[in-house]
């Protein structure tokens, strides 16, 4: 048979050492491209999917013109992140930098963003402070402060920026005000816990009030609390109750039987209402519109009640009050002959409105349905034909002043309108998280238990 021809190349020993250093090769090129993948995810942000839906593929000066465009359009945020995206791909001196920085962190304060504001603004300052943006950026910072109620660290930043050397007053914030063993007790930690004792009181009622009402109450007890005997009381109170803490613990109180279920028990109720709280905070959204619309669909609900103004004699005895009476009848001046009456207590006007409305307290002359009737009779500026008597005494009344009921304005009842509506709010979500939470930990009340019982 014919020889077939062989194309193979001959066999030759493999030399393990070349392999190794193939191996070797190939490793450090997948290392220096990975780097390199690395290097322009950093620099032009590659893969970036954050949702801002930004193209961070752009040149420089079209990455600007994206952030202007995004700016003029009101697409805050957006335009920030865009800002930030353009600073990343540029290499500006510090000046531009500052400036750039200032930019972001007032698209954010236009967003209420103003921990996100904050912090631009201080980046801003960190690279330098331009004189044409350094009155803006202050007083941003100082808006920004308020709007979150930092008013203890709006202290702070007022005192550095007007340059006040508390170190040459002796008043450092730093310096010690109180030492508890090795535990020490500066300026600034007293105002921290200052303030979060304020806040944690206003919090019990913030449900019932708006964003500006809270914000004015927490500065009204901020100014109250910064006087020198209030914080010198709050500093010894706040000892008072670490000592005592700490003496429980010595004592092994927490270990009783009695003071460790009530220790629960108040972490179960704290627990529970944070978690309702929450429930608000996420579910209940009031804007100025449901406000005034519902305002409208109940103004039934915010009528000004009757009321009138009075001045009054008190007498000793009916003997007393027929003589006034008949002195009053021949044209004596209310008000100037009460002046000369010898009784013991002399005529006086009431200052107060007096509402017509069941219970209401009449100011020296105490509660009486019978006053209020004969009052509401009775015809501006006439004395009421009949004495009045009560608890408080004998008494001549004149009716001063009169005004009919009246339907408020949105103005005087705005607040009241809110507080309304918030606890409607709150009984609806409260009702609707019980019967979800009722399903969800398979929850099963036996009424038919209590239905027996009321039978027996």
């Amino acid at each position: 048979m014919e020889k077939k021809l062989d194309f193979s190349i001959p066999g030759r020993e493999t030399n393990k050492k070349d392999n190794r250093i193939s191996v070797l090769i190939l490793v450090i090129s997948v290392l220096m491209i990975a780097v390199i993948v690395n290097i322009l995810v950093s620099v032009y942000g590659l893969g970036n999917t954050n949702g801002n839906n930004i193209s961070m593929f752009l040149p420089p000066e079209d990455q600007k013109k994206l952030a202007l465009k995004l700016e003029k359009q009101g697409l805050n945020r957006s335009a920030a992140d865009a800002w930030q995206a353009y600073v990343q791909t540029i290499t500006p001196d510090n000046e531009e930098s500052a400036k750039i920085w200032f930019r972001i962190g007032k698209l954010y304060q236009e967003e209420n963003k103003y921990e996100k504001a904050l912090e631009s603004f201080y980046r801003s300052e960190s690279f330098a402070r331009p004189d044409d943006i350094a009155v803006d950026i202050s007083r941003r910072i100082q808006e920004s402060l308020e709007a979150m109620g930092k008013f203890a660290a709006l202290r702070t930043e007022l005192a550095e920026r007007v340059d006040i050397d508390l170190q040459q007053n002796g008043s450092s914030r730093d310096e010690i005000v109180a030492e508890i063993g090795s535990q020490k007790i500066s300026k600034a930690e007293l105002d921290r816990r200052m303030e979060a004792q304020i806040e944690s009181q206003i919090s019990r009622f913030t449900t019932y009030l708006t964003d500006d009402q809270a914000k004015k109450q927490k500065e009204s007890l901020l100014k109250q609390f910064s006087t020198t005997s209030h914080r010198r009381m709050f500093l010894e109170q706040y000892i008072l109750e670490e000592i005592l803490y700490r003496k429980a613990r010595d004592m092994q109180l927490a270990d009783e039987k009695a003071i460790h279920t009530r220790i629960k028990e108040n972490e179960r109720k704290i627990l529970a209402n944070a978690a309702l709280e929450k429930e608000f905070s996420d579910k209940i959204k009031i804007s100025d519109g449901d406000i005034n619309n519902y305002y409208k669909a109940h103004k039934n609900d915010y009528m000004k009640p009757e009321r009138a103004k009075i001045a009054y004699i008190k007498c000793s005895d009916k003997t007393e009050a027929k003589k006034i009476r008949q002195k009053l009848k021949k044209g004596k001046d209310f008000f100037k002959y009460a002046e000369n009456i010898q009784t013991s207590e002399k005529q006086k006007q009431v200052s107060e409105w007096i509402e017509n409305r069941k219970g209401v307290l009449i100011p020296g002359i105490g509660s009486s349905e019978d006053a209020l009737g004969m009052i509401f009779s009775t015809k501006q500026g006439l004395v009421i034909e009949k004495d009045i008597n009560t608890e408080e005494g004998l008494f001549i009344i004149q009716v001063i002043k009169r005004e009919p009921e009246r339907e408020m304005t949105f103005d005087e009842v705005q607040n009241d309108v809110f507080r309304d509506l918030r606890m409607q709010k709150e009984q609806e979500v409260q009702r609707q998280l019980f019967d979800e939470l009722k399903t969800e930990y398979d929850v099963v009340i036996h009424n038919t238990v209590f239905e027996k019982h009321d039978k027996q």
